[in-house]
């Protein structure tokens, strides 16, 4: 599987769009995520992803990645951050993810050669790779699920026993923290987790060293280039006068589930994750029809008319109407008028171990996942 360059800035929005796309409702900002990747560019660096059989057996490979809440910081933050004499954060995500990056190798005493995403996002696939490709390292067309998921355990690579410690955590004050010895990947996750809440933001992580050969099998590949090409599927589209979300869902093997607005969301941040409930009315054609979507960071849940109807580990993705944007959780609010889409989960998310980790019942959810597929009868 060959790899691809972005050459041009609005090459670059195509990916960073296409990335958000699998997010769920999660992954980060593909405005940042961009904006970061276009830094990259402007500095004469090619913007280029490694094909997966690219990467040699006795490369060296990593992922570093964003941990924490996606919900925008409130006031009770702001004033906390005054209070501990902090203020606003003076690095981005880049700069701590590159700190991170930098801050593992000077402990292992490892040059990382190559770096995979940790999960298919506007901002967690985009602003660690412009962050890598920063420092001449390569990029690899893979991630770790095929789409955005909330807990650390739940990447494809954790679920199937490969290394993680030690773990370089960084915050956007440049507060470095060398993780060597956990219980578990669940306090992994919880050490990075609080890690964030302590810096009122996202920590940046760099983790997972394995070897080229290690990473086979415990990544899906070609995912970014599929979202390349969902992006720019998209903006061809609206430039043709065409529905952009068809453009998107054929090249993803998604389906239109329904178009509605928003009557409410509810929301709150607990332990470093951001929880919700999303209500949305039918128009059109799906006037009859109450929508309801549950999210940890990402969707998860969606019930039809009360009834569970699309679960995880298929995507369920919430777009904006008519221009097909991918919308974030954090971001969205009553009012908005929305589509509802579904996307089959990736086949290694599909069967056991890693579908324990992703269907419903994981969550706390009394209910059984019924594959897209199967529920609409496809």
């Amino acid at each position: 599987m060959p790899g691809f360059e972005l050459k041009t800035a609005r090459q670059i929005e195509d990916f960073a769009i296409g990335c958000s796309f699998f997010g769920a409702g999660g992954g980060g900002d593909p405005v940042q995520g961009a904006a970061a990747l276009k830094e990259v560019l402007d500095k004469g660096v090619p913007v280029r992803v490694t094909g997966f059989d690219e990467i040699r057996d006795d490369h060296t490979v990593a992922s570093i990645f964003l941990m924490g809440s996606i919900g925008a910081p409130g006031e009770e933050v702001k004033k906390k951050q005054k209070r501990t004499k902090v203020g606003a954060h003076p690095l981005s995500n880049k700069e701590s993810l590159g700190m991170a990056l930098d801050a593992l190798e000077e402990y292992t005493g490892k040059r990382v050669d190559a770096l995979f995403a940790i999960e298919l996002g506007g901002g967690n696939t985009c602003c660690p790779m412009a962050a890598v490709l920063e420092r001449g390292r390569l990029f690899v067309d893979a991630d770790a699920a095929g789409r955005s998921y909330p807990e650390m355990p739940q990447a494809l690579n954790a679920i199937l026993g490969r290394p993680c410690l030690p773990v370089a955590i960084v915050n956007n004050y440049g507060d470095t923290n060398i993780l060597t010895k956990c219980v578990n990947y669940y306090m992994i996750e919880r050490n990075g987790k609080m890690l964030a809440d302590s810096g009122f933001g996202m920590a940046s992580h760099a983790c997972d060293l394995m070897s080229g050969r290690e990473i086979r099998g415990a990544l899906v590949p070609g995912t970014l280039s599929k979202a390349f090409q969902v992006g720019t599927a998209m903006r061809e589209a609206r430039e043709r006068g065409e529905d952009p979300i068809a453009a998107a869902l054929e090249i993803a093997g998604g389906y239109y589930l329904a178009s509605g607005r928003v009557a409410r969301k509810d929301s709150e941040t607990i332990d470093g994750l951001y929880y919700g409930d999303m209500y949305i009315d039918g128009i059109g054609e799906y006037v009859a029809n109450r929508y309801h979507i549950w999210f940890e960071n990402e969707n998860y849940v969606l019930w039809k008319n009360d009834e569970p109807w699309i679960t995880g580990p298929d995507i369920i993705e919430v777009v904006r109407l008519g221009d097909g944007m991918p919308m974030f959780n954090g971001s969205i609010a009553a009012g908005d008028e929305v589509a509802i889409l579904g996307i089959p989960a990736s086949p290694q998310l599909s069967s056991s171990p890693a579908f324990d980790m992703h269907n419903p019942r994981y969550f706390g959810f009394d209910i059984d996942h019924v594959p897209i597929r199967q529920v609409l009868g496809k």
